[in-house]
């Protein structure tokens, strides 16, 4: 069974990418900021001090691999390398689920981790480079080492050591450091309370240390200040919901109001059954604790990205299985498991969009053009013009949208959107042009999203030649 979900979970995310896209396109927008990160601090440049990086640099440490084959190959088959790398943790994932779903019954186990293989938001980030990968694989592994409170303290470094990991990865992974830790005070077990914050602590320490050194307090303006002045979440809770659970994939309800009480009433029917496992020393409370604090965590959260619905979804794939494990009508289980993962791959085959580079890029010089610029730096990485860009001494940018971060050392008093800010900011619009001007070529993959405004187009397009395809603009 375990080889069957591991091979079952890998194949949805490899079909999902090649329905997208494929390997060789363009996948959203954060792989490409990391991958070229790690490109760029292994070429001696130092994140936040050089170019800006608003998260920890735990996904710079895990790249690095891939940016050293990229080097002994090229750029695109590095990237295309990471991204089976990041389906294997995702099928990884899907294993671990099944183990901890085990504990309470094979059909709780089987079911939970059928949901985690197909469920859209978790396919999304794990088709591709995305941090929510990281840090779901190593929630799961603690979940795995620690079946009770009254854990082996070996285990509970390991735990401490994985979660460690993954808040030098993503900050918000410090919730379930929190959460598990409060789950051992509950249950009196305070030498393991101790343990795993302080390994935790220690590992997040030790992996931040070097960089934090390096650029000093730009490190906290960028991965911390900036993230909680970030303006613009004015998103409704309905609207976070509708999101978080994937109420879009019902779409045999036409009425979108319908359609949200019917799947917010299936969320509150696979989660109230659960309240059963409300034991202290039992993971069962564990589960309840991190999901209800995922999901408030996603409901404060200041921005709502595509990506964010991931965090809490190994707990509610547990949940869910669990509660329908419950069922002892095999008939009636294994109907609504099918009817759920037909619908669930159905929504992941068609919600998950990805862009094809155009034959007119393909067909360019670009490795004849000294620099090559563009707003998305997966493109470079994609044309393998990343490298030699970096051999270059280009100027480059990784992440233009984010530069705005790096503006006012984070600061945003008035609360504004981030699209807000990059319009207005007289220092944003001089930067993101002055570095795709630098360029004897510019490829466009985000026209109209990466923050430039009209007058800035004006001055990027003059004197220039401007050829548009499809939703790409090459200038040169």
């Amino acid at each position: 069974m375990v080889v069957v979900l591991f091979v079952f979970a890998f194949a949805v995310r490899i079909i999902s990418l090649l329905t997208s896209g494929g390997f060789d396109s363009v996948q959203g927008y954060d792989d490409g900021v990391y991958f070229s990160a790690a490109a760029a601090f292994n070429h001696g440049l130092i994140p936040y001090k050089d170019f800006v990086l608003v998260h920890p640099p735990g996904i710079l440490i895990i790249l690095t691999p891939f940016i050293w084959l990229a080097h002994l190959t090229s750029d695109s088959f590095g990237l295309t390398i990471g991204r089976i790398f990041f389906m294997l943790i995702g099928a990884t994932s899907t294993v671990l689920i099944y183990k901890i779903g085990r504990r309470f019954s094979r059909t709780a186990a089987v079911i939970a981790a059928l949901i985690y293989a197909v469920w859209t938001p978790m396919v999304r980030v794990e088709r591709t480079l995305y941090l929510e990968g990281i840090g779901s694989l190593a929630l799961l592994l603690a979940l795995y080492l620690l079946p009770k409170a009254r854990a082996p303290i070996f285990r509970v470094v390991l735990s401490g050591l994985f979660l460690g990991f993954a808040v030098a990865t993503k900050l918000w992974f410090a919730v379930p450091v929190v959460v598990i830790t409060l789950w051992f005070l509950l249950s009196r077990e305070i030498k393991n309370a101790l343990t795993l914050g302080l390994t935790s602590l220690a590992t997040f320490g030790g992996v931040i240390s070097w960089f934090w050194w390096k650029a000093g307090a730009k490190f906290w303006n960028l991965i911390l200040t900036a993230q909680i002045n970030r303006g613009g979440g004015k998103i409704s809770i309905s609207t976070r919901i509708d999101k978080i659970f994937n109420f879009a994939s019902l779409k045999f309800i036409e009425d979108r109001r319908m359609r949200f009480f019917v799947g917010l009433a299936i969320v509150v029917l696979l989660t109230l059954p659960f309240l059963k496992y409300f034991r202290k020393r039992e993971q069962g409370l564990l589960i309840l604790m991190l999901f209800a604090t995922q999901f408030v965590v996603l409901l404060q959260t200041p921005v709502f990205f595509n990506a964010y619905p991931s965090f809490l979804a190994a707990t509610f794939a547990l949940i869910a299985g669990i509660t329908l494990g419950q069922i002892h009508r095999n008939f009636l289980t294994g109907s609504l498991i099918s009817l759920f993962i037909v619908i669930s791959l159905q929504s992941t085959l068609t919600q998950i969009h990805g862009r094809d580079l155009p034959t007119k890029i393909e067909q360019l010089p670009l490795q004849k053009s000294k620099c090559v610029t563009s707003d998305d730096p997966s493109i470079l990485a994609l044309t393998n013009t990343l490298t030699k860009d970096l051999d270059n001494n280009c100027h480059l940018i990784f992440d233009v949208t984010g530069v705005i971060y790096g503006i006012d050392n984070g600061a945003n008093p008035f609360q504004e959107s981030a699209t807000t800010r990059r319009l207005k900011s007289a220092r944003y619009q001089n930067e993101i042009s002055k570095y795709l001007e630098s360029g004897a070529t510019i490829i466009l993959g985000r026209a109209g999203h990466n923050g430039l405004n009209p007058e800035s187009y004006k001055d990027l397009y003059k004197g220039r030649t401007v050829t548009k395809t499809n939703s790409f603009v090459i200038i040169s």
